[in-house]
């Protein structure tokens, strides 16, 4: 996990974070999602939101099956995971409609899924 972004974001937060990915809606931005690392062939992703104003219009599954779509262009990358906290109902039925499934659970320091989807 990196340091706390604040939203809304501005370009200089962009611009210090690596391996960002922005979400466009025609010309307005509305999100992120983030490369956090790459261990063996698994892409480890993180920061995956949309504008809050924005959420619930499909923005958030369109942009997430883009980005899988582009990872997995790479032969090299043979799974994707992410963490998900336990309370946010909505991303874990997001990512689970999406094909990725909780492979582990970590308790603390506050429980969340930790999910994985492969080829």
């Amino acid at each position: 996990m990196g340091p706390r972004i604040p939203f809304p974001l501005t370009i200089q937060v962009l611009q210090d974070l690596e391996g960002i990915f922005s979400i466009f809606e025609g010309q307005e931005f509305v999100g992120v999602i983030q490369k956090i690392r790459q261990e063996d062939s698994n892409l480890h992703i993180g920061r995956f939101f949309i504008n809050p104003q924005k959420q619930g219009q499909g923005l958030g599954r369109q942009a997430l099956r883009k980005f899988v779509s582009l990872v997995f262009e790479n032969g090299d990358i043979g799974s994707i995971s992410l963490n998900v906290l336990e309370a946010n109902q909505a991303a874990q039925h997001l990512y689970q409609k999406e094909g990725f499934e909780i492979v582990q659970m970590v308790e603390a320091p506050v429980r969340k899924y930790i999910m994985k989807k492969s080829r």
